[in-house]
């Protein structure tokens, strides 16, 4: 029988450490020429980011990936002050992905990681019959929403769930083996609307009406943010959008050094409105 793991969040990183195992070279291969594979669509890859790519692959044996490297990995390879400069910066978004998509791969081939994958699509089924909703749904994207699901747990390990939904994605959909993009937002398709459900569920986040705040300047160039929302709330100003720009907010937030993926339940969002 199937155990149901019920971990959400990032591990300690001296669990993860003592979980680690040595990967052959040919599965150091296999895992490089998989990621090429992946992100054949980012431009400048081969020139800019593969060799750089390569190198941590060779040293993930020797490097202690948990949720501390995982946020610096990128700046281990590239000068972060090369791509401060406003035309670098979506570049510099697309290597952290990328980079952090390695390290959840690498460790998808540790065993720990491998006991939350289920291979069982019927039992993944009954986990989600609320998808029998959708007259989309046909056995290949079942596998797809398999897939997803467990990269989606294995990327828990190494980053929270709450602040990080569109990296998350990002990463699951990448791995999940269909190459698709999965934009939020209001309209959003049944494809990406299943995926949210994933992420809400094996994250444990309970997704809950963004509150938002207008007055006399509410169309101005910036927007506030009450800086008493719980993380909860700030998710969803996340996901949803903010000057319907949800996806540069909350990637414009990732690059930034002010964010380390941790916070506790109640924050003071003051310095991080300014970033919207």
């Amino acid at each position: 029988m199937l155990e149901i793991h019920t971990l959400r969040h990032p591990l300690n990183p001296i669990l993860l450490n003592q979980m680690a195992v040595a990967l052959s070279p040919e599965t150091l291969d296999e895992i490089y020429s998989r990621l090429k594979r992946i992100f054949s669509d980012v431009y400048d890859f081969e020139s800019l980011i593969a060799p750089k790519l390569y190198e941590a692959i060779r040293d993930s044996n020797q490097t202690s990936i948990n949720p501390k490297t995982m946020k610096r990995v990128v700046e281990r390879y590239f000068d972060k002050e090369h791509f401060k400069p406003p035309e670098q910066k979506s570049k510099w978004l697309d290597i952290q992905i990328i980079f952090k998509t390695c390290y959840v791969l690498i460790i998808s081939y540790h065993d720990y990681p491998r006991s939350l994958i289920w291979d069982d699509l019927n039992f993944f089924k009954q986990n989600y019959q609320e998808f029998y909703e959708h007259n989309d749904i046909d056995e290949d994207e079942w596998n797809l929403l398999l897939n997803f699901r467990n990269y989606l747990r294995i990327t828990l390990l190494l980053i929270p769930a709450r602040l990080n939904k569109q990296s998350i994605l990002k990463i699951a959909a990448r791995l999940e083996g269909s190459n698709n993009e999965y934009i939020t937002g209001g309209g959003q398709r049944n494809a990406v609307t299943r995926r949210v459900r994933i992420y809400e569920k094996e994250g444990g986040v309970t997704q809950t009406k963004a509150p938002y705040h207008t007055n006399n300047r509410a169309q101005s160039s910036s927007s506030r943010v009450d800086p008493k929302h719980s993380v909860n709330e700030l998710d969803n100003l996340f996901s949803f959008g903010i000057n319907n720009s949800s996806d540069l907010a909350f990637d414009e937030l990732m690059a930034t050094d002010i964010y380390d993926g941790t916070f506790s339940d109640e924050i003071d969002l003051s310095m991080m409105a300014s970033l919207l």
